[in-house]
């Protein structure tokens, strides 16, 4: 076993800040977290669309934020 294989089964710690998104999706309403997290996990919503509904709520995400978020690669 070599380096790569011994840290692909290592936890990760989270370090800083929490994800923008998750902060942002836990202040929400629970029926609006319901939406917004089923968009999520749809596969036919792209990133790009996702982002530009959180500006048009008021919320600024860079693309990267927002895919960082979806593979769950964020802060969480």
């Amino acid at each position: 076993m070599g380096f790569a294989e011994s840290l692909k089964n290592t936890v990760r710690v989270s370090v800083g800040p929490k994800c923008g998104v998750c902060s942002t999706i836990d202040s929400l309403p629970a029926s609006e977290q319901k939406v917004i997290i089923a968009a999520f996990d749809d596969p036919t919503v792209r990133s790009a669309d996702l982002r530009r509904a959180f500006i048009a709520e008021g919320y600024s995400f860079s693309n990267g934020t927002v895919g960082r978020h979806r593979r769950k690669e964020c802060r969480q």
